[in-house]
């Protein structure tokens, strides 16, 4: 799979087609109340769209592979090269991804997302962490 990059449209982003599917993430800023704002929950949406099935991430690989794995162990790693900007247990946290954990693609990478809080402290905001297409098999 090699994506395609496409059109951003209204704060839409990774918007792509390969293969039919169309794949987008939008983050919306939230005013807390103390004049800041905050990214707040971020959503995506896969679709097939010759079928307009929602895809997961499991559909972007072959039948019964251990995706879930797969994708932590990158994730993982992502993590460590940075762990200053996690919390101290957040590979703990990533030992397996949720089968409907949050992703878009974009060129070239599948984004697989956190929410605010989830795996790392507020400045670190909500983290992305690219798998590239040349790790999957």
């Amino acid at each position: 799979m090699t994506p395609v990059a496409g059109p951003s449209i209204l704060g839409l982003r990774g918007i792509i087609r390969e293969y039919g599917c169309c794949s987008g993430g939008a983050k919306r800023l939230a005013n807390t109340g103390g004049g800041d704002f905050q990214p707040a929950l971020e959503g995506g949406e896969n679709l097939d769209t010759r079928t307009g099935k929602t895809l997961l991430l499991k559909d972007f690989f072959k039948p019964g592979e251990d995706y879930q794995s797969l994708v932590a162990g990158e994730i993982r790693k992502q993590i460590s090269a940075r762990p200053q900007d996690f919390y101290e247990d957040a590979a703990d946290r990533v030992k397996t991804i949720r089968e409907d954990q949050p992703f878009y693609i974009k060129e070239g990478a599948v984004v697989v997302y956190f929410g605010q809080y989830e795996i790392a402290p507020y400045a670190t905001g909500m983290p992305e962490f690219e798998i590239p297409v040349s790790a999957m098999p």
